[in-house]
């Protein structure tokens, strides 16, 4: 019984205590084999996936196997498995890994495209799976964690590469190989752009030359292209201004030697030369083909292929094809002219640019030309275009056809007589539009016996019904005027102008006015008989030559002492020897004194009625001066002290004031004004002598000459600028000043 029972407590003893954990019972009723197990499962699981450490169990004793990457890994690892739930003992078979300085990665391929490689790795799955660790040697040491990265990084970098050759110690990288092409080489550099810091990329990675190296050039009808391999980027502007814009470059390794470029410039200078063709460089040959326009094209572009550098070689396979049509064209607008077309030769541009001048360069080189008449034939079609305002001259082998418009019937023959002796076999077509009907301008007045004018005819070009009309001084005026293309505006508007100094004289009148002459028929409005022949001599003066002038008096001409009413003026008027002089009024009865009434029976008597003379005042004249020449101003014949006719009625006027206000004493001094123009003395003299003639008809009129005085001031008493033509016209005044005597 007492061995039974020891039995018994030494199984139960041994179930406690087995795992070296007293009162425990994770194992109460556990079997051996499910402990083992148990153990097994446990020690697994504490072992990292990455490590390359494995665990068996026998019984409850753990035995670790494998390498660790150092010694911190180890310790790690086996106080972990000490940790280990039902784990007896625990065996160290653990080694470490060799430490590998420097840590390397090499790598190689063959032109088969065949990589082989070595070198070190931490674990077997450091790359996972891009790079197999068969090859590689497990090692510690890594440089840090981002070294499988740019391993696998500079490892893809080989993909585009032949003969390669990857060598990694630490973060030092070496990459040499040889590209296929320049954007190879360009992508391979660009991936080593942006390594981790601490890393170094030597890149040395020669390009595959391209062969054949080629330059390709085309024209057509439409323009020329070029296509072809340039040495770099850099150098696709270079090539593009050699050849021109129109240019489709690639950059390629392998050109031949620094002369390459000169032999596609010379190349693409001969394809400008043809009508059509192309041009091709192969390495250094160059080689032509296409259409010239003449043997003498021909002829230069071989002369020119024959000078290459050594090694270079050039030919050329040219025809010279007659145009199907030999033209010529030119255009004129205003005083552009643009021409454009063929020509055989040199010789040819020379002689055409005796009519067409610089424009001569434009023109293109080809054969065909009709015969050795046709430079001078397009001469005439060129002097013809030029005869007219607006036209197309196109000739077409030896049909001219020339179209636009003239500015008149004349210009149309004259031209037609120009161009109208051609070669035989040679045609000419024309198609002309004049804009004027060639016929003269002349312009015709008429005035109403109402004030009213009419104008009718052709002005010049340039002249509007109302410069007519201001011409005229009409501002109630009706019809018009048919402009022309015509020149003489200021000839006929000069005449116009003469004519309007007499029109506020005339009753009626018509008049024709041409650029050359002026035919006029007036009668003067009552009142102007005993000026008839001044007015008629005056006239002639200011018409000058070829002035037709019939002149008669109002059949209503007056009487002295008819009265009439002024209708601009509303006042009463009195006709006195060729004057229409202001009636002066009645004069008012003095303000009488009452007389003292004498002693009679009262009886009631109305207030006598007393009336107020009131005489001028030195304010009163003035004013009354003033307010007449407000807006209106007494005008001479120009550069004349003559008083123009248009001034008379202003004149009449000022006469009622003045002798109303010189009978009361009271003076005038009547000053003369000029512009700038002319000397000062001329200018002194001018306006003394107009001031005079103000004088002198104001005397005609009635007004005492004692009283008045005549003086010119010049150009000294400026009251506007003479730099403009409305401020000189405003310093060409008459002054009237008033004193008490």
């Amino acid at each position: 019984m007492i061995g039974i029972l020891i039995l018994v407590l030494g199984y139960l003893f041994l179930g406690f205590v087995g795992t070296g954990k007293i009162l425990t019972h994770w194992n109460f009723g556990k079997d051996t084999k499910e402990i083992e197990t148990f153990v097994a499962q446990s020690a697994a699981e504490t072992i990292p996936d990455t490590s390359l450490i494995e665990t068996t169990v026998s019984g409850r004793d753990i035995t670790a196997t494998g390498l660790a990457e150092n010694q911190v890994q180890k310790d790690a690892i086996l106080s972990a498995l000490n940790d280990v739930t039902g784990r007896r003992v625990v065996n160290d078979n653990i080694a470490l890994m060799d430490v590998a300085s420097p840590y390397v990665f090499r790598a190689e391929k063959s032109d088969d495209g065949n990589i082989a490689y070595s070198g070190n790795t931490p674990r077997n799955d450091t790359f996972n799976g891009s790079i197999s660790s068969e090859t590689l040697s497990l090692a510690s040491g890594m440089p840090d964690e981002q070294w499988p990265s740019v391993v696998q990084k500079s490892y893809a970098a080989l993909n585009p590469l032949s003969n390669a050759t990857l060598d990694i110690s630490d973060r030092e990288i070496t990459l040499t190989g040889l590209a296929k092409n320049l954007e190879d080489r360009t992508s391979v550099v660009e991936q080593f752009n942006d390594l981790p810091e601490g890393y170094a990329a030597n890149i040395n990675i020669d390009v595959t030359p391209t062969r054949p190296y080629v330059f390709d050039g085309q024209k057509t009808t439409d323009g020329i292209s070029f296509q072809g391999l340039v040495p770099s980027a850099d150098a696709i502007d270079t090539f593009t201004n050699l050849v021109g814009s129109d240019a489709q470059l690639k950059p390629a390794f392998g050109m031949p030697d620094e002369n390459w470029p000169a032999l596609v410039g010379k190349g693409a200078d001969a394809l400008a030369q043809l009508t059509i063709g192309e041009m091709k460089v192969v390495d250094r040959n160059l080689s032509i083909t296409g259409e010239a326009a003449n043997p003498t094209v021909a002829l230069d572009i071989q002369t020119a292929l024959n000078d290459l550098p050594e090694g270079y070689t050039a030919n050329a396979d040219l025809t010279v094809k007659p145009l199907d049509e030999y033209t010529f064209r030119g255009e004129k607008k205003g005083d552009q002219v643009d021409f454009a077309g063929f020509i055989p030769d040199e010789t040819a541009r020379e002689s055409l640019a005796e009519f067409i001048g610089d424009q001569a360069d434009n023109l293109q080189l080809a054969a065909g030309m009709p015969d050795e008449n046709w430079p001078a034939f397009v001469g005439a079609g060129v002097g013809a275009l030029n005869g007219l305002t607006d036209g197309e001259l196109n000739i077409v082998d030896r049909k001219l056809t020339l179209t636009g418009t003239v500015e008149n019937p004349s210009v149309a023959d004259s031209v037609a007589t120009q161009i109208g002796k051609v070669p035989q076999g040679y045609d000419v077509e024309l198609h002309l539009t004049a804009l004027d009907d060639g016929q003269p301008a002349i312009i015709s007045f008429d005035l109403g016996a109402n004030g009213a004018g009419t104008i009718s005819g052709k002005a010049p070009n340039g002249l509007s019904d109302d410069e007519v009309a201001g011409a005229l001084g009409l501002a109630n005026i009706s019809g018009g005027v048919t402009n022309s293309r015509l020149t003489g505006e200021d000839q006929i508007k000069d005449r116009l102008t003469a004519i309007g100094r007499w029109v506020p004289t005339f009753e009626t009148a018509n008049a024709t006015v041409g650029t050359d002459f002026t035919n006029l028929s007036a009668v003067l409005r009552p009142g102007q008989a005993c000026r008839l022949e001044e007015t008629k001599s005056e006239m002639t003066t200011a018409f000058g030559e070829n002035a037709q002038i019939s002149l008669q008096v109002s059949e209503q001409e007056p009487e002295n002492g008819t009265e009439r009413v002024n209708a601009q003026t509303g006042k009463t008027e009195i006709y006195q020897d060729c004057f229409w002089l202001v009636k002066p009024e009645e004069p008012k009865p003095v303000e009488q004194e009452p007389q003292p009434a004498i002693a009679e029976p009262e009886i009631s008597q109305p207030e006598p009625e007393t009336e107020t003379t009131v005489l001028p005042t030195l304010a009163s004249c003035e004013q009354r001066t003033a307010d007449l020449l407000q807006g209106a101003k007494i005008n001479f014949v120009t550069a004349k002290a003559d008083l123009d006719p248009s001034s008379l009625e202003l004149i009449d006027q000022l006469a009622e004031i003045l002798r109303g206000c010189v009978d009361q004493g009271i003076g005038l001094e009547v000053g003369g004004h000029t512009d700038s123009r002319g000397s000062a003395e001329y200018n002194a003299q001018l306006s003394l002598e107009r001031a005079s003639a103000v004088v002198a008809a104001l005397v005609e009129r009635g007004v005492n000459a004692s009283a008045m005085v005549a003086k010119g001031y010049g150009e000294s008493d400026p009251i506007a600028s003479n730099e403009t033509e409305e401020g000189q016209a405003t310093n060409r005044r008459t002054t009237f000043t008033w004193n008490q005597n």
